[in-house]
C-alpha cells in the first residue's frame, strides 16, 4: 500500500505532468531539482491550496486502509535482497 502524497509530493507531480507537455525529454532528477525551487518560491496560496488537498489525501487514504500503519523497512533488510 502506498504512502499518501503530501503537498510537496502533489505538487511535483502536477510539476512533472506540466513539464511533459513542455519538453521532449522528461528527466525525473531535473524534474524534481526543478520543482522544488519551484515549490520555494511558490506564494503562500499556492503552497496552502497543495496543503488542503494533501488533507484529503490522507483522509481519503485512510478510508481506503484503516487499518494502514506505515512502518518502513530497514535499509540492511533491502541491501539482503
Amino acid at each position: 500500500v502506498p504512502r499518501p502524497m503530501n503537498s510537496f509530493m502533489l505538487y511535483r507531480s502536477a510539476y512533472a505532468d506540466r513539464t511533459k507537455q513542455w519538453f521532449l525529454q522528461n528527466n525525473h532528477q531535473h524534474v524534481s531539482k526543478v520543482s522544488g525551487r519551484s515549490w520555494a518560491m511558490e506564494p503562500q496560496e499556492i503552497r496552502n491550496q497543495f496543503d488542503n488537498w494533501a488533507k484529503i489525501e490522507r483522509t481519503n487514504h485512510q478510508l481506503a486502509y484503516p487499518n494502514y500503519k506505515f512502518s518502513p523497512s530497514k535499509a540492511t533488510a533491502k541491501r539482503q535482497r
